[in-house]
């Protein structure tokens, strides 16, 4: 009556009552035992019940093409999502420059991998979905890697940390902070960039206990696959890109856990030592 809007539209991309109604069967499902069971010093109730709301979203987003859906996890961190989608019977698997405790009390059938990812140069397999769940450094560069890797690749973001392409921090130049704000401000960075690398910009308001709850879906390309001078030109825009973040000597990503404890451990023997 008074002409109020809703600022924000939720349930674009999945069902409000379907996704509450499979919420709640996944929650009743893992939630008791992980928060239970957590081994790491976060806090489980947000990490626990947020990873159940974002895994019952990408079931729900998947469930018509269960069979061909192959995900991977980049910068999974803890791999409580790989793990909660791969008990729904998704096939994929998590990668991350650092080990997590809780890793050793997953199923073997849950595929995570420590590893470093050269994002300049890595590409997965065509028709795989990419996950980025708050991938800090990793956020800018999967719409690359995907784009790389196959007119058929797809991606999810959640963007929360701000970084450059370079692994630095945004900076916003040129961007309307005061008026925005920053995380407004990089959202409209990263669809830009998806766009760039030729995909269609979808976005949801995810139903989960964060703030940074936008969730950036490329699943569909802005030019046909047999369009072959568009997809040249969208790899010379992403070379520009790569090349820009080389010439600028500032690519940096940050020090693995073991590295970090072995750098630690070097400098009390260096001490001890003198």
């Amino acid at each position: 009556m008074n002409g109020y809007q809703k600022r924000v539209i939720h349930d674009i991309l999945v069902p409000k009552i379907l996704y509450q109604d499979t919420y709640y069967s996944l929650k009743q499902k893992y939630g008791k035992y992980w928060v239970e069971n957590w081994p790491e010093d976060t806090d489980p109730q947000k990490h626990v019940f947020e990873d159940i709301g974002i895994a019952t979203w990408l079931k729900l987003l998947w469930k018509d093409d269960k069979e061909k859906t192959k995900f991977i996890d980049i910068g999974c961190g803890n791999g409580l999502l790989t793990n909660l989608l791969t008990k729904e019977g998704f096939k994929g698997y998590g990668i991350d420059i650092s080990k997590r405790k809780v890793w050793d009390i997953y199923d073997k059938d849950v595929k995570l991998e420590e590893s470093f990812i050269s994002p300049q140069t890595q590409t997965f397999e065509d028709g795989s979905w990419l996950i980025g769940n708050h991938p800090d450094e990793m956020t800018l560069w999967i719409p690359l890697m995907a784009a790389k890797s196959g007119y058929n690749t797809k991606f999810i973001l959640i963007p929360c940390c701000f970084f450059e392409l370079t692994g630095g921090k945004f900076t916003g130049k040129g961007y309307n902070i005061k008026k925005l704000g920053r995380y407004h401000c990089y959202l409209e960075k990263v669809r830009k960039l998806m766009e760039d690398c030729g995909y269609v910009v979808e976005e949801e308001r995810l139903r989960i206990p964060s703030t940074k709850n936008v969730a950036l879906v490329g699943r569909k390309r802005s030019f046909r696959e047999d369009d072959e001078e568009t997809h040249n030109q969208i790899k010379k825009r992403i070379k520009l890109y790569i090349d820009e973040v080389e010439a600028s000597g500032e690519f940096k990503l940050r020090t693995p856990d073991n590295e970090k404890q072995r750098q630690l451990l070097a400098k009390r023997l260096a001490r001890k030592a003198h």
